[in-house]
């Protein structure tokens, strides 16, 4: 069984991948803690509080990826999921390679 990775993140204002390296994943959950005080936003590479999916503290988010005809249907890593906000905010992932 592979071991489980985590992370965090400090966000800023200036859009900045979950994990700094490359590793796709099966399972994960990512949480924008309750001590948060402003949301963050979630997307692509340049995601912005205008085009980014919104977190408030205290949300999160589980993904698992889906499989056809036994197959893979989506590959994901963390480094593929970027965030931004508010200096002082962060994001926080467990994910199960």
């Amino acid at each position: 069984m592979p071991t489980p990775i985590s992370g965090q993140v400090a966000v800023s204002a200036t859009a900045q991948p979950l994990a700094p390296t490359h590793v796709e994943v099966t399972a994960w959950v990512l949480k924008a803690p309750s001590t948060n005080v402003n949301p963050v936003f979630v997307g692509g590479v340049g995601v912005t509080s205008s085009t980014g999916h919104q977190y408030d503290p205290g949300d999160s988010f589980e993904y698992e990826r889906s499989t056809q005809n036994g197959a893979p249907k989506y590959q994901i890593s963390p480094d593929d999921v970027y965030v931004v906000g508010t200096a002082g905010d962060r994001v926080t992932w467990f994910a199960s390679p």
